[in-house]
């Protein structure tokens, strides 16, 4: 995700593209696109409570077809906060790089590291002396 190295059993290193794409179209009111990304997510077989997405899905019909404002009446306000503006990125952190010190996936990136790795082999390549260098040339 993000071209950003994540541990393996991090649920970072595993989210599909589908579901990522669903939240951000949701997000910038684009309901058909994310209909049609969530249609791709939920065809996915690890994805489990699909009662919930489709729950969602015809939220997003009827926000459609009445001009984007008006709620569901048949679902309850969970379901609808849960696509709202203030959460649809509630369970999903995006990453600060590179301020590794106020982001919340610090325990699940591996970018930290290899920016470590990079500024050591900088001070290192520092103290090489050019005629070792020339030496191998």
């Amino acid at each position: 995700m993000l071209d950003i190295d994540f541990k393996s059993d991090s649920i970072y290193s595993n989210i599909p593209i589908s579901y990522l794409l669903t939240l951000i179209s949701i997000k910038l009111k684009r309901y058909k696109e994310a209909i049609s990304y969530l249609n791709d997510f939920v065809s996915l077989d690890f994805v489990s409570n699909k009662e919930y997405y489709q729950a969602i899905k015809e939220i997003l019909n009827y926000r459609i077809k009445h001009k984007y404002s008006l709620k569901h009446q048949k679902y309850n306000d969970k379901i609808e906060a849960d696509i709202s503006d203030e959460n649809i990125f509630k369970d999903l952190f995006i990453p600060l790089c590179p301020k590794c010190s106020d982001c919340k996936l610090t325990n699940d990136c591996l970018t930290k590291g290899m920016y470590k790795l990079q500024d050591c082999i900088n001070q290192a390549s520092q103290n090489i002396r050019q005629e070792i260098l020339e030496v191998y040339e």
